[in-house]
């Protein structure tokens, strides 16, 4: 039963192909310019500078972009010492160029980084590091810790000691738990802006 069901699939198979191969021989071919895209946005990432103010020539862009691209979602993101957080500069721009980009079909969107005025410290992004040293004979240690993976230093706020344990290794990833003890009140740590943590 088995080989006659796999035969008559088989059978269909072959004679599906021969049949559509047949109606592709005397088809006619379309070329198409593009395809419509109905499922995702076309996105491009402008870097505004502060030469599109001259004589509204983010307009200009705005225009070119729907005329000249297949763009339908255009992302601005400030460079060369535009501010986006410059509100009484930007908020008549901005109703300008998205105006415009609307009345053509383009979506517009604002990357927007963080202005670094005035930021309260719960609404500061946070990075936890750690390490692993061994104790010398007498019970003391420095260590410096580095933040890893963090794109950029510049806007760092402040460092501090979070906690520090001691335990008794007994092999690589392991250690006694009766053995550890929460020692941060013993330790000193100092904390430079923009400089590692240093712990003794």
């Amino acid at each position: 039963m088995r080989k006659l069901l796999f035969i008559i699939v088989l059978i269909l198979a072959f004679t599906s192909g021969n049949k559509i191969y047949a109606q592709g021989q005397g088809a006619k071919v379309e070329y198409v310019k593009a395809f419509d895209n109905i499922n995702h946005p076309e996105i491009c990432y402008w870097f505004f500078s502060a030469n599109m103010f001259e004589n509204d020539r983010y307009l200009k862009v705005v225009d070119s972009l729907a005329h000249n691209s297949l763009y339908t979602l255009i992302f601005i993101t400030a460079r060369n010492g535009v501010d986006f957080y410059d509100f009484d500069k930007m908020r008549p721009i901005f109703n300008k160029l998205v105006a415009r980009g609307h009345s053509l079909g383009l979506k517009i969107g604002l990357q927007l980084w963080d202005n670094k005025k005035d930021i309260a410290i719960e609404n500061t992004e946070r990075c936890i590091t750690e390490g692993e040293v061994t104790l010398d004979d007498f019970g003391s240690v420095t260590y410096i810790a580095k933040a890893k993976h963090i794109r950029s230093m510049s806007p760092l706020i402040k460092s501090e000691l979070f906690k520090v344990y001691a335990f008794k290794k007994t092999s690589d990833g392991f250690y006694d738990p009766q053995t550890l003890k929460d020692i941060t009140p013993q330790t000193t740590s100092s904390s430079p802006i923009k400089k590692p943590l240093s712990l003794r």
